[in-house]
């Protein structure tokens, strides 16, 4: 009777023992068959999101053929290898004036900020955050509060040469993450192209090099939502965006491609280049905000907490919205109808302006 009743429960275990198995086969190879399905979705996606000169450079190819276990980027969106999923982001601050000109590295990064500085002169607030080779960033100018605020948003290091007396006196009371070129001059160089203050100068080389030193590696802050591209029959017609910031040589318009799904920088009414490449985005977020000269100098008091009016255009369709930020350090967040916007995964542009600037599209 005893050997009969451990038989009985033997086959018993084994019998669920065998279920349990079989399950487990069972959920392996359907994760194995969902694996092979999301790898040509992910190499499809990539090659929709990025150019083909990203596509066709040898050490990108890699990043494409190991897209198996692919993730969206936080900093873009953008599917990538799961270790460049979350780096360590560096915001740099690039200057604008008319003898600035040509810029280096707005059209690697991965976000921009344009917003208005002193005389109605606009600077970039350049943000990295993918790994990218970037040889040559600049003319690199100095910092302002606003601007250590939209880098707070990223706890990004931020990159400049000097500042304003509050933006210094800020840096030292809130213990931002910088690296000052009056200080650390070996992280930058000082170019022949241009007369100073326009030719200083860094690269994604040496501000890694210095996020190393500091052995600062993966990013901490919150990532926007993300999205497919629209499929070009469902894509908008509004084929232009101008915003006019009231001085002519500041007037930028986005002109769209509707094959592509991408925007096409215009400055001053001519074709921005970068080493002979137009500059281009996947998303222009437009963010009216209250400016208001605060000295002799022109200097400027721009408020980014609360909320305000915004216009939000991706996919050939631009739609009003709000964006809304809740604390200095909070990520600023756009809205369509209550609802959270889902970005394209690529660069993304937001151009801050004055409630008083007229935008049309």
């Amino acid at each position: 009777m005893y050997f009969h009743h451990n038989k009985q429960r033997f086959w018993q275990l084994l019998s669920i023992f065998s279920i349990v198995v079989f399950f487990c086969l069972l959920g392996f190879a359907i994760h194995y068959l969902n694996l092979d399905s999301e790898t040509i979705d992910d190499i499809t996606l990539i090659k929709s999101e990025l150019s083909q000169e990203y596509i066709q450079k040898e050490e990108n190819k890699e990043i494409i053929k190991k897209c198996k276990n692919c993730v969206r980027r936080y900093i873009d969106g953008v599917y990538d290898i799961p270790a460049n999923q979350n780096l360590q982001p560096y915001s740099v601050i690039i200057d604008n004036n008319t003898e600035a000109r040509p810029q280096f590295g707005l059209n690697q990064a991965n976000i921009v900020y344009e917003v208005e500085a002193e005389g109605g002169i606009t600077r970039y607030l350049a943000i990295y955050g993918s790994n990218q080779n970037v040889e040559k960033i600049g003319p690199i100018r100095s910092v302002r509060p606003y601007f250590i605020d939209i880098t707070k948003e990223y706890s990004a290091l931020l990159a400049h040469v000097g500042g304003s007396p509050q933006a210094l006196a800020q840096i030292l009371k809130d213990n931002v993450f910088n690296i000052n070129e009056f200080f650390r001059e070996s992280y930058f160089w000082r170019g022949a192209d241009k007369i100073a203050p326009y030719n200083v100068y860094s690269s994604s080389e040496k501000l890694q090099e210095y996020l190393k030193h500091k052995k600062v590696t993966e990013g901490h802050y919150f990532s926007w939502s993300f999205k497919n591209d629209k499929k070009e029959s469902e894509r908008g017609d509004e084929s232009s965006i101008k915003i006019d910031y009231q001085n002519k040589e500041y007037v930028v318009e986005w002109k769209f491609d509707k094959k592509l799904n991408l925007y096409n920088r215009y400055l001053a009414a001519e074709p921005h280049f970068e080493n002979d490449k137009q500059i281009l985005a996947k998303n222009v977020l437009i963010q009216y905000i209250p400016i208001k000269v605060i000295d002799n100098e022109g200097r400027l008091d721009v408020n980014l907490l609360g909320k305000g009016r915004a216009i939000i255009c991706l996919d050939g369709q631009c739609n009003k919205g709000e964006w809304r930020k809740k604390t200095v350090n909070s990520r600023t967040r756009f809205y369509v109808k209550d609802e959270e916007v889902k970005l394209n995964a690529g660069r993304i542009w937001i151009n801050m302006i004055r409630p008083e600037h007229k935008v049309s599209y």
